[in-house]
Protein backbone atom coordinates (compact mmCIF):
# COMPACT_ATOMS: atom_id res chain seq x y z
CA UNK A 1 0.00 0.00 0.00
CA UNK A 2 2.69 2.44 0.66
CA UNK A 3 4.65 2.06 -2.84
CA UNK A 4 1.36 3.28 -3.90
CA UNK A 5 1.12 6.35 -1.86
CA UNK A 6 4.36 7.31 -3.09
CA UNK A 7 3.86 6.90 -6.40
CA UNK A 8 0.92 9.27 -6.24
CA UNK A 9 3.13 12.20 -5.44
CA UNK A 10 5.66 11.36 -8.21
CA UNK A 11 5.21 12.58 -11.72
CA UNK A 12 4.91 9.98 -14.20
CA UNK A 13 8.26 11.26 -16.00
CA UNK A 14 10.17 10.66 -12.48
CA UNK A 15 8.60 7.29 -12.23
CA UNK A 16 9.25 6.53 -16.01
CA UNK A 17 13.11 7.75 -15.73
CA UNK A 18 13.70 5.51 -12.41
CA UNK A 19 12.33 2.74 -13.71
CA UNK A 20 14.79 3.38 -17.32
CA UNK A 21 17.48 3.12 -14.43
CA UNK A 22 16.68 0.02 -13.01
CA UNK A 23 15.36 -1.91 -16.08
CA UNK A 24 18.93 -0.63 -17.96
CA UNK A 25 20.43 -2.18 -14.35
CA UNK A 26 18.29 -5.14 -14.71
CA UNK A 27 19.26 -5.76 -18.85
CA UNK A 28 22.95 -5.71 -17.66
CA UNK A 29 22.70 -8.88 -15.67
CA UNK A 30 23.77 -6.26 -12.54
CA UNK A 31 21.74 -6.63 -8.55
CA UNK A 32 23.38 -3.25 -7.98
CA UNK A 33 23.14 0.08 -9.05
CA UNK A 34 26.41 1.92 -9.73
CA UNK A 35 27.20 4.93 -7.38
CA UNK A 36 26.25 7.72 -10.59
CA UNK A 37 23.13 5.41 -10.83
CA UNK A 38 21.90 6.27 -7.12
CA UNK A 39 23.15 9.34 -7.51
CA UNK A 40 20.66 9.97 -10.21
CA UNK A 41 17.73 8.36 -8.61
CA UNK A 42 18.21 10.43 -5.65
CA UNK A 43 18.30 13.47 -7.35
CA UNK A 44 14.89 12.18 -9.69
CA UNK A 45 13.76 11.93 -6.17
CA UNK A 46 14.18 15.72 -5.16
CA UNK A 47 17.32 14.97 -2.85
CA UNK A 48 20.67 16.75 -2.67
CA UNK A 49 23.06 15.10 -3.86
CA UNK A 50 27.06 15.81 -4.49
CA UNK A 51 28.66 16.78 -7.40
CA UNK A 52 30.01 14.33 -10.10
CA UNK A 53 30.97 13.09 -13.16
CA UNK A 54 31.13 9.71 -14.95
CA UNK A 55 34.71 9.75 -17.14
CA UNK A 56 35.29 7.19 -19.66
CA UNK A 57 38.50 8.38 -21.22
CA UNK A 58 41.57 10.11 -19.31
CA UNK A 59 41.49 12.83 -21.61
CA UNK A 60 38.10 13.66 -20.52
CA UNK A 61 39.28 14.77 -17.37
CA UNK A 62 40.63 18.76 -17.94
CA UNK A 63 41.00 21.83 -16.02
CA UNK A 64 37.78 22.89 -17.33
CA UNK A 65 36.40 19.78 -16.28
CA UNK A 66 37.39 19.45 -12.95
CA UNK A 67 36.77 23.48 -12.40
CA UNK A 68 33.11 22.48 -12.05
CA UNK A 69 33.77 21.24 -8.60
CA UNK A 70 34.90 23.85 -7.17
CA UNK A 71 37.41 21.79 -5.02
CA UNK A 72 41.17 21.22 -5.21
CA UNK A 73 40.60 17.45 -3.89
CA UNK A 74 39.19 14.78 -5.97
CA UNK A 75 37.97 11.10 -5.47
CA UNK A 76 38.46 8.61 -8.54
CA UNK A 77 36.44 5.48 -7.94
CA UNK A 78 36.85 2.94 -10.63
CA UNK A 79 33.02 1.64 -12.09
CA UNK A 80 33.13 -2.09 -12.35
CA UNK A 81 30.34 -4.57 -12.19
CA UNK A 82 32.88 -7.19 -11.02
CA UNK A 83 33.92 -4.60 -7.34
CA UNK A 84 31.55 -4.15 -4.76
CA UNK A 85 33.53 -2.53 -2.79
CA UNK A 86 35.65 -0.44 -4.54
CA UNK A 87 38.52 1.00 -1.24
CA UNK A 88 39.14 -3.11 -0.94
CA UNK A 89 40.11 -3.19 -4.60
CA UNK A 90 42.13 -0.39 -4.38
CA UNK A 91 39.24 1.10 -6.62
CA UNK A 92 39.35 4.65 -5.05
CA UNK A 93 41.86 7.45 -5.34
CA UNK A 94 42.14 10.72 -4.49
CA UNK A 95 44.10 13.20 -6.35
CA UNK A 96 45.26 17.07 -5.20
CA UNK A 97 45.53 18.00 -9.39
CA UNK A 98 47.37 21.25 -8.42
CA UNK A 99 50.00 19.29 -6.20
CA UNK A 100 50.81 16.36 -8.92
CA UNK A 101 50.14 14.26 -5.62
CA UNK A 102 47.43 11.29 -5.33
Amino acid sequence: MKEKRIQKNLAPAVIKAIEKILIQTDQQGRQMLFEHEVYAVLSLLGLNIPNYLVVTEKADITGKTLSMFGSRKFVLKVISRDITHKQNANGVDIIYPDSGAH
